[in-house]
Formats: C-alpha cells, sequence, structure tokens
C-alpha cells in the first residue's frame, strides 16, 4: 500500500474528528519520521505492512478519542516541539498569546529579570520565555513530580536548564524565599459543564483542567506575600472571567486590572500591573 492510498483510507476512518487529514497525516509522519511535506510530495512511496499495522493502530486510538499530541509524544509551541505525557496539560495555540504579552512586558520594563510560571505543566510557558529572552530568569513550579520531569527534559532539550529552575509545590509556595519581578500562570479554568461536553479533555489530567472553586483566592493570598511583583498576567476565558474578576478585585484596585482578548475576540488574558497598591 502506499502513502497516499494509507492516507486517504484513514481519513476516512477519522471522519468525525475535526481535522481528519491533518491527524493522519501528523501520525504517519510520526510513524515514519519523515516531515510531513516529504510524505506528501512521495505519496506514492509504498509502506512497510509493520509501518502500515503501527499507523492503523494509532488512527484507532485517535478514533476513540486520544489526542494526537499524546500519540505522538509532542506538541509544537511558539514554534518548538515540547514533550507532553497524559500527566501534563496539552499546550494550546491560545496559549502563544500570555507569550506576545509577557515578551511585550519585559521588553518595555528593563527591571523584569525574575519570572515566575506557576503551574508549570510540560514547561512550554516557562521555557519558551527563557529561550524568547536569554537575560530572564524563569520560576517553574507545579505540584506534580512527574510534571516537573517533564519540564526538566523539554528545558534540556531547549539548552535553558540554567535558567529555568524547578519548584515542586502548590502555586507560589515553592518561592517563598525568592525575588519575583512578575508571575505568569495558566490555572485551571474550565468550567464542569465544558469538561463534560468535551470528551477529548478527559484524557488530559482532570487536575489541570477543572476550576477548583478556592484556588484563585489562595493564589491572591500568596501573591499578597510576594510584594516586589509587578506584573501579573493570568490566562482565563469566558466562562469565568466575571467570577475571577470578583476575587481580584478584593485584593487589587480595579484600575490595576487589565483584559485582553484574544484572535477571535475572547477574553482571554488578565494582566495586572501590581505598581499600583493592592487593596489588602
Amino acid at each position: 500500500m502506499t502513502a497516499g492510498q494509507l492516507l486517504a483510507r484513514a481519513t476516512q476512518l477519522l471522519k468525525t474528528s475535526t481535522s481528519p487529514s491533518l491527524d493522519v497525516e501528523v501520525l504517519l509522519a510520526y510513524v515514519l519520521k519523515l516531515p510531513r511535506t516529504v510524505i506528501l510530495s512521495n505519496i506514492n512511496q509504498p509502506i512497510k505492512p509493520m509501518k502500515i499495522a503501527y499507523f492503523y493502530w494509532l488512527v484507532w486510538r485517535r478514533r476513540r478519542g486520544s489526542p494526537i499530541a499524546y500519540l505522538v509524544g509532542f506538541k509544537e509551541f511558539y514554534g518548538r516541539n515540547f514533550k507532553v505525557t497524559q500527566q501534563t496539560l496539552i499546550p494550546r495555540p491560545a496559549t502563544e498569546l500570555l507569550i506576545d504579552k509577557t515578551l511585550g512586558i519585559i521588553r518595555a520594563n528593563d527591571s523584569i529579570k525574575t519570572i515566575a510560571d506557576i503551574g508549570t505543566g510540560s514547561g512550554c510557558i516557562a521555557i519558551t520565555l527563557a529561550a524568547e529572552a536569554p537575560h530572564i530568569k524563569v520560576y517553574a513550579t507545579d505540584i506534580s513530580k512527574y510534571a516537573l520531569t517533564v519540564t526538566k527534559h523539554n528545558a534540556r532539550i531547549h539548552k535553558v536548564s540554567d535558567r529555568v529552575i524547578l519548584g515542586l509545590g502548590n502555586l507560589l509556595e515553592p518561592l517563598r524565599n525568592c525575588k519575583i519581578d512578575m508571575v505568569v500562570a495558566n490555572l485551571p479554568y474550565v468550567t464542569k459543564d465544558e469538561y463534560e461536553a468535551n470528551p477529548e479533555l478527559k484524557f488530559e489530567p482532570k487536575s489541570a483542567l477543572l476550576e477548583p472553586a478556592e484556588l484563585l483566592e489562595k493564589f491572591c493570598q500568596q501573591l499578597s506575600k510576594h510584594p516586589e511583583i509587578k506584573f501579573v498576567l493570568l490566562e482565563t476565558s469566558p466562562q469565568i472571567l466575571e467570577n475571577w474578576l470578583k476575587i481580584l478585585k478584593k485584593y487589587y484596585s480595579p484600575d490595576t486590572i487589565s483584559i485582553f482578548p484574544d484572535l477571535s475576540g475572547n477574553s482571554r488574558l488578565i494582566m495586572i500591573d501590581t505598581n499600583t497598591s493592592p487593596n489588602v
């Protein structure tokens, strides 16, 4: 069977996917260890039976809902590949807005030398910031020891291990004695209804997705113990934005809080400029 025939048949098997053609191309590229462009320019290339069997096994898993990133073991984020496992959240394109905004703040503020990425997971945020801003030191914390092993691997692959410092613990707890100029966080913000409505989310760590009611409150309490922090950037969603703003306004004056939309116009980032004193 040729690559073209294999892709055509597998696309039909995944016709209920939101991107069947892309899915099968990525999976075949992974199996053959070739770039997608090479495969698509050689669609008459015959494929060995063992490779076909492995490919169809991955297609079967994808048909049952397994995310592509978990099947191939990595996800591209901000132009770099990051190892992911089922113990780490899959990086989303929407989170690249957080990177863009953070880099803009760094470039406009020479005094920012240290950043904390809270709930780092695969480390895609911390490592990208370290790679894009070579003068910055980044603390990366997570409550999961396993997630931090993935972060450590990704930091080594992208050659920023010397500037990404790992901390095991809840939120900012590992950073009690650290000076932090800026905090970024992609905290869990998926509502229960959203989680139940999207079967594919159930393959990812639930604790990294579902928003616990008390989490942001605890986060703010820990932030208040670091008066040196100049900026805080949080990824959010329209579904929980109002609830989050109510909590944040207990700690920070409303005029210190700004909201930024994503490319679809949805509220996606909350920025707190802590140069204005918090309320408490």
